[in-house]
């Protein structure tokens, strides 16, 4: 294609019958404006040999109500957003970052393919994507907050060995959750970062982490197995509250406080060790628990 023409390629009235588009080439916002709202049957679309080009040129999000350019090698902020049928999207091969909200709202796509040279993906980007399954991030260094809450039917999810932070509520609400092994590089853990994560069976987190912030672990009610950082300093308020199936757990020497409501009403909750190094254990962090 040649940037700016990709409509040209088709008859009148063809655009809104297509199922599955694969598309080479330069593209401009214009391209990215039909392709958003001139193919309402889009259910697969293959970008991997795009090419976005920058220019004057803006596409429209919320309804046109908001307008963007495109950036070279980005998928720029909602620029492929709330697609009605889009069940698999591949990006273009060469992107290193995808920005804020930039494929939010996608509630049947299921399958995504992220080139390894993205290093940044922002926040929200992939938020309420509800039918996602499977996510593969090999090279991406940074997260932004909410990146995929509510993304209902992920299962699986591969991290950066580079990554050193899982950002607020980044997998909150992914209630279908069943494994994400953290990396040997991970500092902290976000506030609700895995909250509601219900299907989470197990924590095993890298000797490198040594913060972990209010409700990280909030709501996983399958949560059976935590192994704690020997580095972590604290733990946050409400980070493992009401995670019912949790049966024993071992706080490091390297704790010095326990704040308030960390384990309440963990209710299988029967075994709590303690080491020297422990300072302080607020208000009910163990309230409710039956069994200990």
């Amino acid at each position: 294609t040649e940037a700016g023409k990709f409509a040209s390629f088709f008859q009148e009235g063809e655009l809104e019958t297509i199922q599955k588009l694969t598309v080479s080439g330069p593209l401009d916002a214009s391209d990215i404006d039909t392709i958003r709202y001139q193919m309402p049957k889009l259910e697969v679309l293959d970008m991997k040999e795009v090419e976005l080009i920058e220019s004057d040129k803006t596409y429209g999000a919320e309804d046109h109500r908001e307008h963007y350019k495109l950036k070279k090698g980005v998928i720029t902020k909602k620029m492929l957003q709330c697609f009605s049928l889009l069940v698999t999207l591949v990006l273009p091969k060469d992107i290193t970052e995808i920005e804020d909200y930039g494929i939010y709202g996608n509630e049947k796509l299921v399958s995504v393919e992220i080139p390894v040279t993205v290093k940044k993906v922002g926040a929200n980007a992939f938020k309420s994507c509800s039918s996602l399954q499977k996510v593969d991030l090999p090279s991406v260094e940074t997260l932004g907050a909410s990146v995929f809450e509510r993304c209902g039917k992920l299962t699986t999810v591969t991290l950066s060995s580079g990554l050193q932070a899982i950002p607020d509520n980044a997998f909150r609400d992914c209630g279908s959750l069943v494994d994400v092994p953290l990396p040997p590089s991970l500092v902290s853990i976000g506030t609700g970062a895995f909250e509601q994560c219900r299907s989470l069976t197990s924590v095993n987190m890298p000797n490198t982490v040594t913060t972990l912030n209010n409700s990280a672990y909030y709501v996983c009610t399958n949560l059976k197995e935590v192994k704690l950082s020997e580095n972590l300093k604290n733990i946050g308020d409400a980070s493992f509250c009401e995670c019912g199936n949790l049966i024993s757990i071992d706080i490091p020497a390297s704790v010095s406080t326990i704040n308030s409501h960390a384990f309440r009403s963990c209710v299988k909750l029967e075994t709590v060790t303690l080491h020297e190094g422990l300072q302080s254990i607020e208000g009910a962090s163990f309230s409710g628990c039956k069994s200990l």
